[in-house]
């Protein structure tokens, strides 16, 4: 259910840079969210945590500005599902917080399907949104 991966054009001296350049690595979608996804699996797998730290800020980032126009989100919830320990709540995180957030929008219906295929996300969007309205003492009562 992974996409195949574009080439980019990035010379030594722009992958050299310690820059994070926002607009430059935001302009490919699928690599910004893909691949931070995929470098963070490994880190976690390798046991590198400042590698994770780094590229689970930069997939909040590009997830954060284009979840909502970027056809493949769903794609990347569900890899992220299949491919991170269930342990690993920060990065699940993520991707709740957003799909609360954006509960009546367009991105809801491309979402349902991942939420049944992986029905712990669904909670996770339920707890981030009651989160979201000031509901967090609900949530120690109802054991969501």
């Amino acid at each position: 259910m992974c996409p195949q991966e574009p080439e980019t054009n990035i010379d030594a001296s722009e992958a050299e840079s310690e820059e994070y350049d926002t607009k430059r690595y935001g302009t490919n979608k699928t690599i910004s969210l893909f691949t931070s996804l995929r470098v963070y699996v490994m880190a976690d797998k390798f046991d590198v945590p400042g590698l994770k730290l780094l590229v689970r800020d930069r997939f909040y980032h590009s997830a954060a500005a284009y979840f909502e126009t970027f056809d493949q989100f769903p794609d990347v919830v569900d890899e992220l599902y299949e491919t991170s320990p269930p342990y690993d709540q920060l990065m699940r995180d993520i991707p709740y917080r957003l799909i609360a957030a954006a509960w009546n929008r367009p991105i809801m219906d491309k979402m349902v399907p991942v939420m049944l295929m992986h029905p712990d996300s669904a909670v996770g969007v339920l707890k981030a949104a009651y989160r979201g309205l000031g509901l967090e003492h609900m949530l120690c009562s109802r054991r969501l």
